[in-house]
């Protein structure tokens, strides 16, 4: 008889660059999953602004606290953040 083994769950937290706001979740196992869908789907869990003061739309990265705060790129797939990752979401400021 065969043995069926599930992969392990990856559960990771995630804070605003404030730390006021925390949300702990599971990453799916699927091969076509982003960092960018990762980021579209936490922006409601989080209660993110999707526009600043002046109606100007709002991107934002995460970073691995586990990488020294290094970011992750929309196109990165889920299974590059390792389990029990503490990441951030932060919009991107842009100078000027």
């Amino acid at each position: 008889m065969v043995m069926l083994q599930q992969q392990p769950r990856r559960s990771v937290n995630v804070s605003d660059v404030t730390g006021g706001r925390r949300v702990s979740l599971d990453l799916p196992d699927s091969e076509d999953a982003t960092v960018g869908d990762l980021i579209d789907s936490l922006l409601p869990k989080m209660q993110s602004p999707t526009v600043d003061s002046a109606g100007r739309t709002l991107t934002y990265t995460l970073r691995s606290e586990m990488d020294g705060g290094a970011r992750l790129h929309r196109s990165q797939p889920l299974s590059d953040i390792r389990d029990k990752d503490a990441l951030v979401l932060a919009p991107n400021i842009d100078a000027g």
